[in-house]
């Protein structure tokens, strides 16, 4: 194994390990604040990062940050911009109200589903899906089954709410993966 391979392997590892242990901070800050609030105090320090990051690599590729350039780029971002944070805000909102109802460790898997959806909602798009994405469809199905279905084959509310979540962080990662193709991608995030 080269060492590029075995860094992005261990990036790859340390990325997991903050996405899942931010759950227990997600839900450990709703005991202060609501899950629009958490929302919102989350993106505004992200954005706000994200913007000095879009002017300090602006200014290393020499464009001033209200060059017509640059006005050019950012127009082009903001529809793109609209439409995924339109689908990152429904899926953050509802996986944060859903973490109100249900335990950490059930909503990290119940999000981690957006990656079954994504092929599905490709097939909408006329996107080809691979046998072995369906397998993962399927085994996917059955964890969430084990975990959330009750008897009468009723599921859990705050369940729900991240299956529902789980469907937008999808739509979010599909509208990435299109405006991303003619947009400037940190313009685009932020």
């Amino acid at each position: 194994m080269n060492i590029k391979r075995a860094a992005a392997d261990l990036l790859l590892l340390l990325t997991a390990f903050i996405w899942g242990t931010a759950f227990v901070a997600q839900r450990l800050g709703m005991d202060s604040v609501g899950p629009l609030t958490f929302c919102t105090s989350r993106y505004f320090i992200g954005g706000a990062i994200v913007f000095v990051v879009v002017i300090l690599s602006d200014m290393r590729r020499g464009m001033a940050f209200a060059s017509e350039e640059s006005l050019m780029e950012w127009r082009g971002a903001l529809k793109g911009g609209f439409a995924c944070g339109l689908a990152m805000f429904l899926g953050s909102s509802a996986q944060q109200i859903g973490l109100l109802y249900t335990g950490v460790g059930k909503a990290g898997f119940i999000t981690t589903l957006y990656v079954v959806f994504v092929p599905l909602l490709g097939l909408l798009l006329k996107k080809h899906v691979r046998p072995v994405e369906w397998a993962a469809v399927v085994v996917s199905l059955v964890g969430l089954y084990l975990l959330s279905v009750k008897a009468g084959l009723t599921i859990e509310s705050g369940d729900a709410i991240l299956l529902v979540g789980s469907v937008f962080w999808s739509a979010h990662i599909i509208c990435c993966s299109y405006f991303t193709q003619t947009a400037d991608p940190l313009k685009l995030s932020c």
